[in-house]
């Protein structure tokens, strides 16, 4: 990727002198003219930069390491200076123009800082004429190949949570697969593609289509799908960003509650004196509510599932079953004590941990439910959000897996490769 990008840190945004002042000196959340919209690497996921309404006032001669205003107006890549969790790559598009600090990698064409004080030559690294798009590199970067490549060579989890450092010498070494891409493109216009990436046709059918001939994929096509693959998850991941999942945003202001045994006719858990989630704290010490999941059964029945944890941290998942339920009463429980368990400190009238008089089965029993007919309308405005946002990640995953398709074919990976591949990143 060095050969074809300038790759580097943003801007340091502090002061020069030690002890002096730090980054908040120059941001504003109002804006004034001359300044910048800015993001940090935290505001950065796959193919999203989420703008936290931040403005920066850009003085590079007060900062401690300033970068030409070229690198920032350009079209760039922008890679989060944090891996994700799991060792992926967390990388996205910006074509705002938007200022970013030394926690972000920016990637850019070496024609876009031409002529500035930016120093370009980097050993090892010399630079190609090539007609690689940015969008088609972001589809690389981000596919499951250069992922695995990542964490592979260069990962090393050392952060806490499994996290790892992606510094520029890293990015520079991403590969891209070295093909001519003056070849016959694809008789399909960039509207036809993305009709394509959103119908019910299989990725293999698209790609056999359109982008194969004698039995070899054609670069230039696919380097144009990558581009329309690009976008259309740019615009699919602006769309999710955008829905509210957050079901108390949703459900807003409510009185009238009831516990959660008051819906329908609840069943305890088969030997029920014998489990964990009965006893109290003056069973075993530090006594809590592990996970708590919810699994519907049937339009009407609603499995509550919970895990315990005490000290030592040992779990045992333990089930409480609940039948009877009407079918919107169902959809209520089954997304509302997810959110109170999570929240906990007496949110919904749920606390954690035993007592000496409460188990946890007591505990669970004690959420108190909006009341159905309270909150109907606005459980159907989120379940219909989170249908949508379903459908969303359904075409985003199905077009991750056509970029995966065909980035394997331009390396010219064989089928035991792939499946390290995907083993490696969890696919």
């Amino acid at each position: 990727m060095g050969n074809i990008c300038y790759v580097n840190y943003g801007a340091q945004i502090s002061s020069k002198e030690k002890g002096g002042f730090g980054k908040s000196h120059f941001l504003s959340e109002e804006y004034k003219e001359g300044y910048k919209k800015f993001f940090e690497g935290k505001n950065i996921s796959r193919y999203h930069i989420e703008w936290p309404e931040i403005y920066l006032d850009y003085q590079p001669s007060e900062i401690y390491g300033p970068r030409h205003s070229k690198l920032f107006e350009s079209e760039k890549i922008a890679v989060r200076y944090v891996s994700a969790d799991d060792d992926s790559i967390l990388a996205a598009f910006d074509d705002r123009g938007m200022y970013t600090d030394h926690l972000t990698v920016l990637c850019t064409m070496y024609d876009n800082v031409e002529g500035t004080d930016l120093r370009t030559d980097f050993e090892g690294f010399d630079k190609l004429e090539t007609n690689y798009s940015l969008k088609a590199i972001l589809a690389i970067v981000n596919s499951s190949v250069d992922n695995f490549y990542y964490a592979n060579r260069f990962a090393t989890g050392s952060l806490q949570g499994d996290y790892s450092h992606v510094y520029p010498q890293s990015v520079r070494k991403f590969p891209l697969p070295n093909v001519d891409l003056e070849g016959k493109h694809s008789d399909l216009d960039n509207g036809q593609l993305r009709k394509k990436l959103s119908g019910r046709s299989s990725n293999q059918e698209l790609i056999s289509s359109y982008l194969m001939e004698g039995g070899a994929i054609q670069a230039s096509a696919a380097h144009r799908c990558l581009e329309t693959a690009c976008d259309y998850l740019i615009d699919k991941n602006n769309e999710l960003v955008e829905l509210n999942l957050n079901l108390r945003d949703h459900l807003g202001n409510y009185d009238a509650e009831q516990g959660l045994t008051n819906i329908g006719f609840v069943q305890p858990p088969k030997n029920a004196d014998e489990s964990m989630l009965e006893q109290t704290n003056e069973h075993r010490s530090n006594l809590r509510v592990g996970d708590v999941s919810l699994d519907r059964e049937s339009p009407n029945t609603v499995l509550v599932e919970a895990t315990a944890r005490y000290k030592p941290d040992d779990e045992d998942a333990h089930e409480t079953d609940q039948w009877g339920y009407t079918e919107t009463e169902a959809d209520l429980i089954e997304h509302f004590v997810p959110v109170a368990v999570d929240e906990a400190g007496g949110f919904a009238n749920f606390r954690e941990t035993a007592t000496k008089t409460n188990s946890l089965i007591d505990r669970l029993k004690a959420i108190e439910v909006p009341d159905v007919d309270d909150v109907a309308d606005d459980l159907e405005n989120y379940l219909e959000t989170k249908e949508r946002a379903e459908e969303l990640d359904a075409k985003i995953a199905k077009t991750d897996d056509l970029i995966d398709e065909i980035v394997y074919e331009l390396y010219g990976l064989i089928d035991e490769e792939i499946e390290v591949v995907e083993e490696a990143v969890g696919k």
